[in-house]
């Protein structure tokens, strides 16, 4: 991957998250293909992680709930829960109301340009911390080989729905770019989980939620 820009909508009852994602296709010796499979039948695999609250056992339960769909050349894609697969949640426990969940989605890699932009939107819980409602958002990993990374190519930000206001959680672990009472745009890090404090208006209904 050598582009992850996202746009994580927030309101105090409902998160919304919208991401684009740029992969360099990059020829590798393939695999021999597997008994009773052939090269063509090959799928690419996308992890999603989000953050989940733990009241959610299910994985039939998780994909009602977030709702990811990812969308490529047109076509959209959802994970299915099929045997062990489609959605995990796994033992990484980010605080202590909510778990990753991965879901993943298959694309056939025989239809994949040598530059694949893909979108995924998707809902997320907003989850208490310290009793307090956040939003948050776990980066993928860049990729780390030889191919230019832009300098904006890694940004994410953080909107302010009407009647609330963002204050980001642990500002100095992150490379801050914009910050303002209804905004925060910050560059995505390796392993660093980006939590913001969701905080109603005072002329807000929320108020009295």
């Amino acid at each position: 991957m050598t582009e992850e820009n996202v746009t994580v909508g927030c309101s105090h009852q409902k998160i919304v998250v919208t991401g684009y994602y740029k992969f360099i296709k990059i020829q590798k010796k393939q695999k021999p293909a597997q008994y009773g499979q052939s090269r063509s039948d090959t799928h690419f695999e996308i992890k999603l992680p989000v953050p989940v609250p733990k009241s959610i056992k299910t994985a039939e339960g998780l994909i009602e709930l977030i709702n990811p769909v990812l969308k490529y050349n047109d076509k959209e894609y959802r994970p299915k829960y099929e045997g062990n697969g489609a959605t995990i949640i796994t033992n990484v426990e980010l605080f202590p109301n909510a778990y990753c969940a991965l879901f993943r989605f298959s694309i056939p890699d025989k239809i994949l340009k040598q530059e694949a932009v893909f979108s995924i939107y998707y809902n997320q819980p907003v989850i208490e911390i310290d009793g307090k409602p956040h939003a948050s958002y776990i980066p993928f990993i860049p990729y780390a080989g030889e191919v230019k990374l832009d300098e904006n190519a890694f940004v994410i930000t953080f909107e302010a729905r009407t009647g609330v206001t963002l204050q980001l959680r642990d500002p100095a672990t992150h490379k801050v770019i914009r910050k303002k009472a209804d905004q925060v745009s910050l560059k995505a890090e390796n392993g660093k989980i980006i939590y913001v404090e969701i905080i109603p208006s005072s002329d807000s209904s929320a108020v009295s939620k």
